[in-house]
C-alpha cells in the first residue's frame, strides 16, 4: 500500500487504519502542511488554512441518498439521484 506520493514541491502522505482503509491524508508544499483530510465511514473532513469543510454521506438501504456539506459559512444538504437509463430489464 502506498504511504506517500511526491511530485516536487508537493508530497501527500496517507495513513491507513487496521482494516487497510485510508483514515487520513496530509498534503505538503515544500514541507509545509497545506491540507489535511480525515476519512471515516460516511464522513470526510477537509482542513486548510482557510477553514474546514465536513462532508457527511447519508445512505439508505438502497444506497447513497444525500450529502451534507458544512463549512465555516454554510450548511447545505444535496439530494443524490441515480440515473437508471442503462438498466436492462
Amino acid at each position: 500500500m502506498t504511504d506517500s506520493v511526491t511530485e516536487r514541491p508537493y508530497k501527500i502522505e496517507f495513513t491507513y487504519g487496521p482494516d487497510n482503509q485510508r483514515v487520513k491524508s496530509v498534503l505538503k508544499n515544500n514541507g509545509t502542511v497545506v491540507r489535511t483530510k480525515y476519512y471515516s465511514l460516511g464522513y470526510e473532513k477537509d482542513s486548510t488554512a482557510a477553514g474546514a469543510r465536513q462532508l457527511t454521506y447519508i445512505s439508505s438501504p438502497y444506497g447513497l441518498v444525500a450529502i451534507n456539506i458544512k463549512d465555516t459559512n454554510s450548511d447545505s444538504t444535496f439530494i443524490v439521484e441515480t440515473d437508471h437509463r442503462f438498466t436492462e430489464y
